[in-house]
């Protein structure tokens, strides 16, 4: 049980994370011009893109490798990863800073964007290293709530002493991403070993390869979901970006709900390694119906007071194109949810090669129909091909696990669920006009979330038993 209290807290502490990451962006969309809210995701979007590059896939490899060496060795493969990840961040560092495409920020700006770009690979690599040494918990606080609040609390001090607003937003960015980084170097201090280990050059190399390949496979999702907001600020402007993103945030907000989830991924593991397939099927079936009675209620909300949800970040965003923008992508990630934890089955199975596949035909789906689109629908055309390729990408591996592991998601009595969801959501929001007419968004908004769960609480009465048998499935565990 102490596997799942771990997963359970470092599960309540990336949704306070997220709670915090969700409010910045309520701030910096409500105080900053859309133009400028839009460059600085474009910013944003720009250092997760290098950071892809200059991490090298070594931060997933050290959770991987340090876990099972001793502090010796263990210590000197993350000083090689940093020394290796820095110095990969200055070539690109200085290919970035005399490159023309990066005329785009301003010089002071790209300045930043070095140093923000080499601290963050540092800080991810040690992220690795602490996640291998078993302090997951210690990461997420660092990087999902402390670094949040200080962001925060930087973004209102600059702007209260009368700061520019861009600058405040990518100062106080900046400051949080290297306190982080202090803290995190502070943690790592506390554990390591003085003693000294020399790496082979077999040693390095193979780490270096295998890294390679989990960077690919982690890039390519972050790349997914990056790559649409670089092309909308490529073809057409920041306002549109900013547009995009205030949409694209709710469906990131909607994936909160699937985060329950994690508390199965060790007992999943653990059937895959002792070649317990069936027990993966049950337990995927229960997690899919768990993450249906939290999703479907959220997304019926996203649909129905989006116009509300739009007001939230301003008037400026409540755009005909924002609420379609909203949905699309609202449907696409309830569909990656109601999907389950697939993705991890693929990557723990003997078909990993079959998911990158899988990843590259998504991406490249991603950016052509999202190009060929936008010239006729804009951002709701790149909403559409970023929808199609999380789709495409979902159903892929639903069919290839079905084939090669025997392994279904879905049973009758999921459907008969998400029917009935469907159709009990629906007369719920009629339900709730026929009582209610608010004239505060705000308020509206709250008390149709509040009748939305209680409904669906009432709802879970009636399936009972589905409920305590996935309870049991978690509670019994040992």
């Amino acid at each position: 049980m102490n596997l799942y209290k771990s997963a359970l807290k470092t599960f309540v502490f990336k949704i306070v994370g997220l709670s915090l990451a969700f409010l910045i962006q309520i701030l910096f969309g409500r105080l900053l011009p859309k133009e400028l809210y839009g460059e600085y995701t474009v910013f944003v979007s720009y250092l997760n893109l290098f950071t892809i590059i200059t991490v090298f896939g070594m931060d997933t490899n050290l959770i991987r490798e340090i876990s099972r060496r001793d502090d010796g060795s263990s210590f000197s493969l993350l000083k090689y990863a940093i020394i290796f990840s820095v110095i990969l961040s200055i070539l690109i560092s200085t290919v970035l800073f005399f490159a023309k495409y990066i005329n785009i920020f301003q010089i002071k700006y790209i300045i930043m964007f070095i140093v923000l770009l080499i601290g963050i690979t540092i800080g991810k690599i040690i992220d690795g290293f602490l996640q291998g040494k078993h302090l997951v918990e210690k990461v997420t606080i660092v990087n999902q709530i402390i670094k949040n609040i200080f962001k925060i609390l930087l973004f209102l001090f600059f702007k209260v002493i009368g700061s520019d607003l861009f600058f405040a937003t990518i100062i106080s960015h900046f400051i949080a991403e290297l306190f982080s980084l202090l803290i995190r170097i502070f943690l790592c201090k506390n554990i390591v070993s003085k003693n000294h280990y020399m790496l082979s050059k077999n040693e390095k190399s193979i780490f270096i390869r295998y890294s390679l390949s989990l960077g690919i496979i982690s890039g390519l999702v972050l790349l997914m979901t990056t790559i649409d907001k670089l092309i909308i600020s490529e073809f057409l402007s920041f306002a549109d970006v900013a547009n995009y993103m205030v949409s694209q945030n709710y469906g990131l907000l909607l994936s909160v709900f699937v985060m329950p989830s994690i508390v199965f991924w060790p007992k999943i593991s653990r059937c895959f390694s002792d070649g317990e397939f069936n027990q993966i099927k049950t337990d995927l079936q229960n997690i899919v119906k768990m993450i249906l009675f939290l999703t479907v209620p959220m997304f019926f909300l996203i649909s129905f007071k989006s116009t509300n949800l739009l007001m939230i970040f301003g008037i400026d965003y409540v755009t005909s194109n924002g609420k379609y923008v909203l949905i699309i992508l609202s449907f696409a990630v309830l569909y990656d949810a109601l999907s389950g934890p697939i993705g991890s089955i693929m990557t723990m199975s003997n078909y990993a090669t079959l998911n990158l596949i899988s990843n590259i035909i998504s991406l490249i789906l991603n950016i052509v129909i999202s190009i060929v689109l936008l010239n006729y629908f804009g951002i709701i055309g790149v909403a559409i091909g970023t929808a199609i390729s999380i789709i495409f990408r979902n159903v892929f591996a639903m069919v290839l696990v079905r084939i090669k592991l025997k392994i279904i998601a879905y049973d009758k009595k999921f459907f008969l669920l998400l029917i009935f969801s469907i159709f009990f959501n629906v007369l719920v929001y009629i339900f709730y006009n026929s009582l209610f007419d608010i004239s505060s968004y705000l308020l509206d908004l709250i008390l149709y979330f509040i009748v939305t769960y209680f409904m669906n609480g009432l709802l879970l009465l009636i399936f009972k038993k589905e409920v305590k048998t996935l309870i049991s499935s978690f509670v019994n565990e040992d």
